[in-house]
C-alpha cells in the first residue's frame, strides 16, 4: 500500500518531535510539520494542502486505526469504487462499537447524528473544494460533511470499524 502519514504539530513543547524522530524509519512517508495554527481545523486544512494522495483520513493524537489491515480493506474498496467520501464504523473508546448507516439522509443529519472524521476517507479534491471553516471551532467537520452530502457528492459505507476514537479529546468535551 502506498500512503503517507502527515503529522501536524502546533509548536508543542512536549516530546512530539523526538517521538516522531524515533519512528521516522519505521513508518514510510512519515512527515512532521510543526507550525503555529489557529486550531484543529486550521491544522487539518494545512494537512490537506501538504497531502499528495487521493484520499485523506484525519486522526487525533489519541486515535488509532482499529486493525492492522484496515488500510488494505479500504484500499480494496477504493479499487472497486471511487466515491468522494468513504466512511465506516467507529469504536468509541474504551469499547463502544458505533455502526454507521449504510446510506446517509437529511433526516440522519437533522436528528443531530454525525460521522466521526476518524472514520472518513475523503477525496483530497473534495476537501480542497470545501475546506473546514474555522469559524466553527467544534463543528467544522460536521459543517463539511453536511455541505458535502447536500452537494451531491458520492458516499460509500463499508461496515467495518475504521478507527478507535479517543473520546477524551478536545472536541469531546
Amino acid at each position: 500500500l502506498n500512503f503517507e502519514c502527515i503529522i501536524m504539530d502546533n509548536l508543542s513543547t512536549d516530546d512530539t518531535q523526538s517521538l516522531i524522530s524515533q519512528h521516522q524509519n519505521d513508518i514510510p512517508n512519515l512527515v512532521l510539520y510543526s507550525s503555529q495554527d489557529e486550531g484543529i481545523y486550521d491544522a487539518m486544512n494545512k494537512g490537506v494542502s501538504y497531502a499528495t494522495g487521493e484520499y485523506i483520513l484525519f486522526m487525533g493524537a489519541g486515535d488509532t486505526l482499529h486493525s492492522p489491515d484496515i488500510l488494505a480493506q479500504v484500499n480494496d474498496t477504493l479499487t472497486l469504487q471511487t466515491p468522494d467520501v468513504l466512511y465506516g464504523d467507529i469504536i468509541y473508546l474504551p469499547n463502544q462499537y458505533i455502526s454507521q448507516p449504510p446510506a446517509l439522509s437529511n433526516r440522519y443529519f437533522k436528528s443531530g447524528k454525525m460521522i466521526c472524521h476518524q472514520s472518513i476517507f475523503a477525496r483530497k479534491e473534495t476537501l480542497d473544494n470545501y475546506p473546514f471553516h474555522l469559524e466553527y471551532p467544534f463543528g467544522a467537520d460536521r459543517d463539511w460533511l453536511i455541505h458535502t452530502f447536500r452537494n451531491q457528492n458520492t458516499f460509500v459505507h463499508i461496515p467495518v470499524a475504521i478507527a478507535d476514537y479517543d473520546t477524551s479529546g478536545y472536541t469531546s468535551l
